[in-house]
C-alpha cells in the first residue's frame, strides 16, 4: 500500500486555482475525490458525476476534516469551497504533482480499442517480466504495482485519476519502471489520464460502442483520438485492419517516425500471418526490426494481434524479436478472454468477454473457422448500455449460429424484458431463439443438449468473461460463467 506521501501548502498544489493568503498557506497532507476517504487536512474534490454528485457530500467533507474543497458547481457560499469550472480536467493534473509527477520516472504504456485493451496490456506485463523487468499494470481484471501479484480488483476500465497516480507512485517507490495502462474512451472524455507522461499510446481495435455515453460515432472517435494526439505520446502503435486505425495513422505519420501500424490483412509496418495448428496458432511476424515466429495456445487471431502489439511495444523499446517471440510463447491469456473448457472428447466450451457486436461476431467466426460442428451461443446485453447495438448482435448471433439461447447480461436496473426484446428485433427468425432469463439454467440447458449429442458442438457463452457477479436491480450477485460450466461437467 501507499507510503506517507509529504505534505504541501495548498499554493504549491493549486497553482492555477486563484486562493487568498490564508488560503495558500493552508497545509494540505491528503487528496480526494471521494468523501469517505477524507482525512483531517484533506483537499476534496466536489464532481458532479452522471450517477453520484460529490458536491452533495461537501458538508460530510468539512466535518471529516478537509481543508479546502473545489467544487464544478457554483453555488456553495463558504469561503473554503472553491469554484472550478474544468475541475474534472484539472483533477489529474494537481493528483500528478501531488505524487510528485510520478509517470515521469515510469515508461507508460497506454493502451485503447473497442475490444483487446485487457489482454494487450497483461501481455505487455508478462512479456516485460519474462525479459527481466518488472511492470505494474491497471486493467478491466486487475491491478498490480509490481507485475506479480495482481494487488486488487478494478471496478473501472480506467480508474479515476487520484487512484491512477498514486497507483504510479507505489510503482516508483518499488522500484519499478515500466507500467501498461488500459484507457477505456470513457476515462478519456472524462481526462482520468490527465496528467499522465505517455510514453506509447497503443490501439488494439475499432467499432462501434458506447453510443449511449459518447451520443455519436464521431464523438467516439473523438475521444480515442486524444491519447495519440493531446498526450503527445512518444511512440504510437496502431492496428490498421480498422478505417479508424488507417486514417490515424496517416495523420500521426505526417509528423512523426515512431508510428508503427500494425496488419493481418494487407501491408503494413508490421505484417502478421498464422497458421492453424493443433495446440492452436502459429503467428508469423515480420517488422522493421526483424522477423519472428511463435505459438499460442488459442483459436483467436484477434487475441493474437493483441499480443502482437505488446511485442511492437518493446521492439520499439529497443528489446530483441528472437527473445520476444520466445517469451510470447509462455504468456497466459487473461481469464474469460476465449477461455476454453473441455466438454468432453469432442465438444468444447468458451467463455469469452464478447459484449460488442464485433467482439461476438469475431469470437463465432473463430469457432466456426476451427471446428465443423455445430455452434451454440448463449448470450445476453447489459441494462442500461448502449441499446442500439442489442439487435446487432441479436442478428450476428444468429447468421453465425446454429443454436442461440438468449439470457440475462447484467440487466442492473433496466427491465429485463425489455433488454431481450430489443436483441430479438435482430433475428429474422426470432422463433427459432429460445429465451431462458436464468443465466446459469441457460447454459446447463445447451450443455445438457451437447453431452447428450454424439456429435461435435461447441458453445460459446458470452458477454461476461472474466467477471465474477451479476448486477440485477442494484443488487450484486456471486456468478461466473466458467464456474458454472465447470460445477455442471464437475457434476
Amino acid at each position: 500500500m501507499q507510503a506517507n506521501r509529504k505534505s504541501y501548502i495548498a499554493g504549491e498544489l493549486l497553482k492555477e486555482v486563484r486562493l487568498d493568503k490564508d488560503q495558500s498557506n493552508l497545509e494540505i497532507s491528503s487528496i480526494s475525490s471521494d468523501s469517505r476517504n477524507i482525512l483531517d487536512k484533506s483537499i476534496f474534490f466536489a464532481i458532479k458525476g452522471t450517477r453520484w454528485n460529490g458536491n452533495n457530500f461537501i458538508g460530510e467533507a468539512f466535518q471529516k476534516g478537509a481543508s479546502l474543497i473545489l467544487s464544478d458547481q457554483k453555488k456553495f457560499e463558504n469561503k473554503n469551497v472553491i469554484y472550478f469550472s474544468n475541475l474534472r480536467d484539472y483533477l489529474g493534473i494537481i493528483a500528478s504533482r501531488y505524487y510528485e509527477n510520478p509517470s515521469k520516472k515510469l515508461k507508460v504504456f497506454c493502451v485503447t480499442g473497442t475490444n483487446g485493451k485487457t489482454s494487450c496490456v497483461e501481455a505487455i506485463s508478462q512479456l516485460s517480466s519474462y525479459m527481466g523487468l518488472p511492470c505494474g499494470y491497471i486493467s478491466t481484471i486487475g491491478v498490480s504495482v509490481d507485475g506479480k501479484e495482481k494487488s486488487e480488483d478494478s471496478k473501472l476500465t480506467t480508474p479515476d485519476s487520484i487512484f491512477i497516480q498514486k497507483t504510479f507512485a507505489d510503482m516508483v517507490e518499488k522500484g519499478i519502471k515500466f507500467s501498461a495502462l488500459e484507457v477505456s474512451s470513457h476515462g478519456l472524455s472524462q481526462s482520468r489520464i490527465a496528467g499522465t507522461s505517455v510514453e506509447t499510446a497503443i490501439l488494439t481495435s475499432f467499432s462501434l460502442d458506447h453510443l449511449d455515453f459518447h451520443k455519436s460515432k464521431k464523438n467516439y472517435e473523438l475521444a480515442k483520438k486524444t491519447l495519440f494526439i493531446d498526450f503527445q505520446p512518444k511512440k504510437v502503435i496502431l492496428n490498421i485492419d480498422n478505417q479508424f486505425g488507417k486514417k490515424l495513422y496517416k495523420e500521426i505519420k505526417s509528423f512523426s517516425d515512431e508510428v508503427y501500424g500494425i496488419s493481418s490483412n494487407k501491408h503494413a509496418d508490421i505484417s502478421v500471418k498464422f497458421k492453424r495448428i493443433s495446440e492452436g496458432l502459429n503467428v508469423s511476424i515480420k517488422t522493421p526490426f526483424g522477423s519472428g515466429t511463435f505459438k499460442l495456445k488459442t483459436i483467436s487471431k484477434y487475441l493474437a494481434l493483441n499480443i502482437v502489439c505488446a511485442i511492437v511495444n518493446f521492439l520499439s523499446q529497443g528489446f530483441d524479436i528472437k527473445e520476444l517471440c520466445q517469451a510470447s510463447e509462455n504468456i497466459k491469456l487473461p481469464q474469460g478472454r476465449m477461455e476454453q473448457i473441455k466438454i468432453n472428447n469432442k465438444s468444447s466450451c468458451f467463455i469469452d468477454f464478447a459484449h460488442t457486436p464485433e467482439a461476438l461476431s469475431c469470437s463465432l467466426e473463430e469457432i466456426r473457422e476451427t471446428y465443423s460442428g455445430k455452434v451454440f451461443c448463449v448470450f445476453g446485453c447489459g441494462g442500461e448500455r448502449d441499446s442500439l447495438k442489442r439487435p446487432v448482435m441479436g442478428n450476428i448471433a444468429e447468421s453465425l449460429s446454429d443454436r442461440v439461447i438468449i439470457t440475462n447480461d447484467n440487466p442492473r436496473n433496466e427491465d429485463e424484458d425489455k433488454i431481450i426484446r430489443e436483441i430479438l428485433r435482430g433475428f429474422k427468425e426470432p422463433k427459432n431463439v429460445k429465451v431462458i432469463k436464468n443465466r446459469k439454467v441457460a447454459i446447463e440447458e445447451s450443455l445438457k443438449e451437447i453431452i447428450q449429442s454424439s456429435e461435435e458442438n461447441i458453445l460459446l457463452v458470452a458477454g461476461k468473461g472474466h467477471e465474477k457477479q451479476q448486477i440485477i436491480k442494484r443488487k450484486k450477485f456471486a456468478f461466473s460463467d466458467s464456474e458454472v460450466v465447470r460445477s455442471f461437467l464437475d457434476e
